[in-house]
């Protein structure tokens, strides 16, 4: 009895330690907008505008190389888009860059439906000539801007190049389908071969300003079963790999 006294004793600070290491760590991780968890991408349209109603907690994306907001007036060909969700990742290769011109921040990743447990994870970047969001292989993004991405220390919104000049542009009327652009220039998006360029497209497109941030992914019971299938299919490759070295 003296013995698991004292044994008590002597654990209890230990598990005290490392639940307030657990929790420090997880707060930090929140403080900094749990940057290294994946998360949804979704729209924040505040105020009182009509379009609201629309846009107001909409989630991000992925068709064919680009982002697009999924509304409930959105009429998307059968499936053919994918959720927008990633993580913040750091890249020393574009880092010093950044910091010559004042910005600092990371990559922003996400999975596609292509995405395998031992694949890289596509990079979205503003595409360099219209400003449109998109995403794709690392190398895809070297000639655009693949960031520097970051967020709010409050609501951790989403910003680009340290501020939020976000834009969403109704590309099909009929389907009612927005894309996603960042307003680089703050110009409206009106530089020359633009969509906000009326005068040399000789269309007009609806454009209105909002926001974007992060969120968890709901917990279904479909995405728990997909967890699942590939844990144990990155499982199955590591011991694989294991086999591979013994030969």
């Amino acid at each position: 009895m003296v013995f698991d006294i004292i044994t008590a004793t002597a654990l209890c600070p230990a598990i005290i330690a490392t639940k307030q290491a657990i929790d420090g760590g997880s707060k930090g991780n929140q403080r900094a907008g749990n940057k290294s968890i994946n998360q949804e991408l979704y729209v924040r349209f505040p105020g009182g505008h009509p379009y609201r109603r629309k846009f107001e907690g909409a989630r991000v994306v992925l068709m064919n190389g680009k982002l697009y907001v999924e509304h409930a007036d959105s009429h998307f060909p059968p499936d053919s888009i994918h959720p927008a969700c990633g993580r913040f990742q750091s890249s020393p290769e574009y880092s010093a860059a950044w910091a010559k011109v004042g910005h600092k921040g990371d990559c922003l990743t996400t999975n596609t439906p292509s995405s395998t447990p031992s694949s890289s994870p596509s990079l979205i970047y503003v595409d360099l000539t219209t400003h449109e969001l998109k995403y794709g292989a690392p190398e895809d993004a070297e000639d655009h801007y693949p960031g520097p991405w970051s967020c709010t220390e409050i609501e951790h919104r989403v910003l680009f190049e340290g501020w939020e000049g976000w834009v969403v542009v109704q590309e099909d009327a009929e389907k009612d389908l927005w894309a996603l652009y960042f307003d680089r220039s703050d110009d409206g998006l009106t530089g020359e071969g633009k969509v906000g360029d009326f005068e040399t497209t000789g269309l007009q497109m609806r454009m209105l300003y909002v926001r974007l941030a992060r969120r968890e992914e709901p917990r279904t019971l479909g995405k728990h079963e997909q967890e699942k299938a590939e844990g144990k299919k990155k499982k199955e490759e590591l011991e694989l790999d294991d086999d591979k070295s013994l030969l």
